[in-house]
């Protein structure tokens, strides 16, 4: 995770945008990720991008988890469930933000992977923000080509766990030369990646809880024209 805060490029307007990026865990109890989350939300955040939400379980306990995360924090929500379902629960990625989601695409990246693109009415302005959780070492690269593939030129920001080092990224080619891990530990898997017209600030990770993932505080601004 990040040891010390990103350098703040000086091309950025002050304005920024707060996101936290987490995989919360399949296995976490709704109740304790709620919990969390509503420590997090002491801050100001304009969005939060989830991996690893439980849709169903057999097991107790059998809350939906985005659900149960909309109803506790008021936040407007949408979820993208993977096509692979696993023996005793199904799970996706989500976004939750306090402000408008325009809209929401679901795109299916592998057989066992699907990403979710939320266009959020941020104070910056409309930003396509996805959710992202790659899967197994053999899909990475074609899962990634083809989330590349759906994002937007400008204002746009990938999130989520990449299951591989953030610097090992480019080392794919998977057809993200508009898009480049910023500001986050690039021997980490959970980061941002951003388009060229943004700019991460800081890259922070908050206290772990629940996860063996911490949650990391990114904050975005727009770089200047």
């Amino acid at each position: 995770m990040c040891s010390r805060p990103h350098q703040i490029p000086h091309d950025v307007d002050g304005a920024r945008l707060q996101i936290v990026t987490w995989n919360v865990r399949h296995g976490s109890a709704a109740d304790a990720v709620v919990s969390a989350v509503l420590g997090m939300l002491d801050r100001p955040i304009d969005a939060l991008c989830l991996q690893e939400v439980v849709l169903w379980s057999l097991t107790p306990p059998r809350r939906n988890m985005q659900r149960a995360l909309a109803r506790a924090t008021g936040l407007r929500g949408a979820l993208a469930a993977h096509p692979h379902r696993y023996l005793c629960w199904a799970e996706g990625v989500s976004v939750l933000s306090p402000h408008a989601i325009v809209s929401a695409t679901r795109t299916r990246l592998s057989p066992r992977r699907a990403l979710l693109r939320a266009r959020v009415a941020t104070p910056l302005g409309e930003i396509e923000l996805a959710s992202i959780h790659l899967s197994r070492l053999a899909l990475r690269a074609p899962e990634l080509a083809a989330a590349a593939s759906c994002m937007p030129a400008r204002r746009g920001i990938l999130a989520g766990d990449f299951n591989l080092p953030l610097g090992s990224i480019a080392s794919l080619g998977a057809g993200l030369e508009r898009y480049r891990p910023e500001g986050c530990d690039p021997a980490g898997v959970d980061g941002v990646l951003v388009s060229a017209d943004l700019a991460v600030a800081r890259c922070q990770p908050l206290a772990r809880s629940v996860s063996d993932h911490a949650p990391l505080l990114v904050s975005i601004a727009l770089r200047s024209a």
